[in-house]
């Protein structure tokens, strides 16, 4: 295999080399006697295949390795918008600390109290801000799964993100605005896929 490799190698490299040897060997065959002796058609023809085969490993070898590079690609995006959900949320907790209450709730399970210290117009902006990044997510992994069928970190992102909307979803602060946004700005695959899992 590794022979091979380094033949290929060489030939995409050497293309002018090859070129050359080419014509030669057409100036050969055509032009001298040695072109009409049958073993060296033979030959020839064992040259050809063998081109032929090289030809088609590199073809396949070049697919295979574009092919990862493409699916390592679509993965990076999902985790970089895995982080963008983690980035936005921290950011907003930081800079609104009265809205402790909110992130005790979507993190730590700690119910609400005091329903009166509720800023809903800060909640459904977080909220909203949450649900288009999982609408991104949700749309990727769909057209993901449309391009490459089925793929085991493919799976584990979507089981990440089951994981998140699950712990998402047993707020009832997230669930209320949830309502919200699917009525108004939801996409189609959104509120398919939690309706799929979350009956919502």
């Amino acid at each position: 295999m590794d022979e091979i490799r380094i033949i290929i190698d060489y030939i995409s490299k050497n293309k002018i080399i090859v070129l050359i040897v080419f014509l030669i060997i057409h100036f050969i065959y055509f032009n001298t006697t040695l072109g009409k002796n049958d073993h060296f058609k033979t030959l020839i023809s064992i040259y050809g295949s063998f081109g032929l085969l090289l030809t088609i490993y590199n073809l396949y070898n070049t697919s295979r390795i574009n092919y990862a590079s493409t699916i390592n690609n679509q993965l990076s995006y999902l985790n970089q918008l895995f982080q963008n959900i983690t980035q936005t949320t921290s950011t907003f907790f930081l800079n609104n600390r009265n809205m402790k209450y909110y992130y005790d709730e979507l993190y730590n399970d700690i119910k609400i109290k005091d329903e009166s210290i509720r800023d809903k117009n800060l909640e459904q902006i977080l909220t909203n801000n949450i649900l288009i990044n999982i609408d991104a997510l949700v749309n990727y992994i769909d057209s993901f799964k449309l391009t490459t069928g089925s793929n085991f970190q493919l799976k584990i992102m979507e089981e990440k993100l089951l994981k998140l909307l699950a712990q998402f979803m047993k707020s009832k602060i997230f669930v209320e605005n949830w309502k919200k946004f699917r009525k108004t700005l939801a996409l189609k695959w959104t509120k398919n896929f939690i309706e799929l899992y979350f009956k919502l």
